[in-house]
């Protein structure tokens, strides 16, 4: 036999301050479907199964069906309306005739070899090397006095 605590004659619960604890009011029964939308929301697995479908599982992977027994849906959805594009900006002519008569010139510049970039070049890559000392004279470091 086990040993049971005596039992407390029912008190009103309190607080620690010592106002009485008011107690929770009714939660509202959710329906079915209510409760199969929550328990789909909270699967990993079926977060993604719409509701009036169900989840079969195949050899080539998963498969989602109409369920029979789903309530048909009062209205179809509406396709929303599409957005106008905007009309696609267009460049004045003036502009446009100024940037190519600007490349022409500049192109021409180049082309003449005013503009070369190697006559102001910070490297000279084409210069040649000169050839280290055949003979190495390593001098010998005095040493450090040990401690």
């Amino acid at each position: 036999m086990r040993w049971l605590p005596a039992r407390q004659p029912d008190v009103p619960k309190t607080l620690p301050g010592g106002s009485p604890v008011k107690p929770r009011p009714e939660q509202p029964r959710a329906t079915r479907a209510q409760a199969a939308a929550i328990a789909r929301s909270r699967s990993r697995h079926l977060g993604g199964v719409l509701a009036g479908q169900a989840a079969v599982i195949t050899a080539s992977g998963v498969r989602y069906v109409d369920r029979a027994d789903a309530p048909q849906e009062l209205e179809p959805e509406k396709p929303r309306p599409r957005k106008p594009r905007t009309p696609r900006a267009k460049n004045d002519p003036k502009y446009v005739a100024a940037a190519r008569e600007l490349r022409d010139r500049y192109l021409e510049q180049v082309n003449t070899g005013r503009m070369l970039p190697a006559a102001n070049g910070k490297y000279d890559v084409s210069r040649q090397l000169e050839a280290p000392p055949s003979t190495m004279v390593i001098e010998q470091m005095p040493m450090l006095e040990a401690a």
